[in-house]
């Protein structure tokens, strides 16, 4: 067994081994430190890990790839916000705002025309917890129900997602509408989408013409299974940029939003509106409704 202490007189040469079982000399600084490189096996590959400017190791939390080959990071803070919170369908972006109807329509505001319009927290089904909200139409004068929330945001030159859930149940010649105003302090832009359940087309609302975004979405179901809208807006170029139809994506930045002409004070406006068949009481269920900024382009 040694004994006694260590003489720091004495100079020390550190050695390591590399793969072939050389003797590797280990490499100091100008003040004594130990310098290295550290790196992770990825896959057959070894990978350098970062360190920031104060040389501490660099941490970034992932999700599993997602439908679309994307593996979207996780913030500390992001990760704190999602945790318990409304499952998010397509994952990127940061959460500004997030609702499952669990505690009501305190944040929303509600619109109705028509004998039987109707807007109700109901615990007939839901996507998450125990509510959905359920917008019904009425079957005269305009014949729709909506409910709008406006959330004040802080950062509007980022691209916004709006991510919505909805269950059709009478499945007549209605029309399901997502409508967002973004007022940037300026003026107001406002772009609309709006899923047909007879045909089963998503359309855009090209400053008043409708343009066919798919054919055939494949949303709306009569069969307790629940769609899922994201439509990710640039308010910066004031244009869509690209929308999400349950396992569908498209880029839609070819399309402008529209210039209203008025603003108040920065912020969104977003509505989620039933508008049925007249004639008829037409009735959907809403849920999981989330707002986001800081989505990536693409």
């Amino acid at each position: 067994m040694t004994t006694g202490s260590p003489d720091y007189t004495e100079t020390v040469k550190i050695v390591g081994t590399d793969p072939s079982g050389n003797l590797v000399a280990v490499a100091v600084d100008a003040n004594g430190y130990i310098t290295s490189v550290l790196k992770g096996q990825h896959g057959s590959l070894l990978k350098t890990l970062a360190t920031d400017e104060d040389g501490r190791l660099i941490a970034v939390i992932t999700d599993p790839e997602n439908i679309w080959g994307v593996r979207p990071a996780i913030g500390n803070a992001e990760l704190a916000t999602r945790l318990g919170a409304v499952p998010s369908f397509e994952g990127r972006g940061t959460r500004v705002f997030a609702d499952t109807f669990d505690y009501g329509l305190i944040r929303w505001d509600v619109i109705k025309y028509g004998a039987g319009a109707d807007c109700l927290l109901t615990s007939e089904d839901a996507r998450t917890g125990g509510y959905s909200v359920k917008l019904i139409s009425g079957t005269d004068s305009y014949h729709y129900t909506l409910i709008a929330t406006r959330t004040t945001m802080m950062n509007l030159n980022s691209l916004i997602g709006i991510e919505f859930s909805f269950r059709t149940i009478t499945g007549r010649a209605e029309y399901v509408h997502l409508g967002v105003d973004i007022d940037d302090g300026n003026d107001t832009y406002s772009g609309v989408i709006r899923f047909n359940v007879s045909t089963e087309e998503l359309e855009l609302d090209d400053h008043g013409t409708w343009r066919t975004i798919f054919s055939t979405a494949y949303l709306g179901s009569t069969d307790r299974s629940w769609s899922t809208i994201k439509l990710v807006l640039d308010p910066v170029g004031h244009k869509y940029q690209r929308i999400y139809a349950n396992s569908q994506e498209k880029d839609i930045s070819a399309y402008t939003l529209t210039p209203q002409g008025y603003f108040t004070s920065p912020g969104v406006l977003v509505s989620i509106e039933e508008e049925g068949e007249p004639g008829y009481n037409c009735e959907i269920l809403v849920d999981d409704v989330i707002i986001t900024i800081n989505e990536p382009e693409a």
